[in-house]
Formats: structure tokens, sequence, C-alpha cells
């Protein structure tokens, strides 16, 4: 190769991880959560890498090759043409309080308030564990502002329960099944324990409930969808092997 050409091959790949460097768009991440207010679709947290071994999509505490994100970004729907772009219009909000991953997110039905449920927590942009509260809620229509809920009756095996879905209904009551803890910080040695109970949140009343279910299984991974009539459907994820698609859980409330 010529020396020009040498030079130019350089300055091309320097303008282009420049360009990439300068563009407000989030970073690679996986194990976000996400909800949709109006035309705004929300992404909270995530986990960051570049290193994608089994350790990483597991989520196993060897794998400490990447950082846990407290960043909250936005996409303004209303843009037509958001998705024509090969990068789409990014919008950043105000972070969360810990950096966070696996958890669950539900939008308010009466005033659109985003509760994030659950989840791992983490020291912003790091790998360090710091719990604070198994739930926070985010208010876009008062400054973005983060709060922690006063909840009566809280179930203390949620404290650090990640790894499911919750809906929620339009009485505002929310639904999560199953779930597996997670460490509370750096020193406990608590065993892994997979949970299949249902908790209810009532976000009227911040009131906790939870519900033993005879024989339902021990349910991680999986996809929950709650239906007109009040059915909520569990599809996929891992019971004690990775579930089929074919197999499905049926809840009525």
């Amino acid at each position: 190769m010529k020396i020009s050409q040498f030079v130019l091959s350089f300055l091309s790949l320097i303008s282009l991880c420049l360009f990439a460097t300068c563009l407000n768009v989030p970073e690679v991440r996986m194990f976000q959560t996400s909800s949709l207010i109006g035309t705004k679709l929300y992404f909270f947290g995530g986990r960051s890498s570049l290193n994608y071994t089994n350790e990483i999509y597991l989520d196993l505490p060897n794998s400490l090759t990447s950082n846990y994100t407290n960043e909250v970004w936005y996409l303004d729907l209303t843009n037509s043409s958001i998705f024509d772009s090969a990068i789409p219009t990014w919008h950043q909000d105000v972070g969360m309080p810990v950096g966070y991953a696996l958890g669950t997110s539900c939008v308010s039905p009466t005033d659109n308030a985003i509760f994030i449920i659950g989840g791992k927590q983490y020291l912003p942009n790091s790998y360090n564990i710091s719990f604070n509260s198994p739930v926070y809620k985010f208010d876009p229509n008062n400054n973005s502002l983060w709060t922690i809920p006063n909840i009566t009756r809280f179930n203390d095996t949620f404290r650090t329960r990640n790894s499911m879905q919750a809906v929620i209904d339009n009485t505002g009551k929310i639904f999560i099944f199953g779930g597996v803890n997670f460490l509370s910080n750096d020193s406990d040695k608590s065993k892994i324990t997979f949970y299949n109970d249902m908790n209810i949140l009532d976000i009227t009343t911040m009131s906790w409930s939870t519900l033993i279910i005879p024989q339902a299984p021990f349910y991680i991974y999986y996809t929950a969808t709650l239906l007109p009539s009040g059915l909520i459907v569990y599809i996929g994820g891992i019971k004690n092997t990775i579930a089929k698609m074919s197999e499905a859980w049926f809840m009525l409330f």
C-alpha cells in the first residue's frame, strides 16, 4: 500500500470514530427496560459490553468486562423519519439513581409516571453492587423527577428480585410473577433463589400483596401480556429448562 493510501485510510478511520463519538446516541447495551409514554419510547439503564461471552449473556458475577449504566434515553415517535435514518435521533433524560439491569417497568394509567421494579442495581457505570430500593418512580411530567415510593406491606423476599416482567391493569395494579433474587451488596453470600409467587403493587394505595400459587413453575426470562379480558399470558422463558414457545401459562385476577 502506498503511503498516501495509508494516510487517507487512517484519516478516514479517525473521522469515522470522531463522528460516532460526537453523536448523541447510547452506547451498546443489553438488559435495559423500556416503557412507552404517548409518543416517547423510554429506555432505562442496561449493561454495556463489547466482549460478548456466555457469562455476559447470563449476567454472571465473574463477567467483569462491562459496566451498568443509569442512563435514560428516549425516541420521539412523532418524527416520521425516525426509522428511515441509519442513526435515529436520540434524546437523553435525567439519569436513574443507580446503574440498572434486568428489571421491569410499567406506566401508570392515571398520570403516566413510570414505575421501575426489581432488577440488579449498581453504582452507575461500574460493577459495584449498590442496592437502594426495589421500586423507583420516574415522573416525566414533573421535571423527570426520580422518587422512592413509600409502600406498605412490602414482601421482603422481593427485595432484590430480577429477570421478570410486569403488567399493569386499568385500576393501577401491577402484577409481577416469579423472578430470581440477587445480592444486596458486595459481601452478600446469599444463595440464589428462584420464585413462583405473584406480587401485586397497587399504585393507587401504594400497598403490596403476595399470592402463593400452588404448583406454579419457578419462572424467569419470560414475556408477560395482559389481555383485555384480564387474563395474563406468560410465554417462553426459563423454568427448570428453557420453555417451548408452544407452552403458555395463563392467570386471571
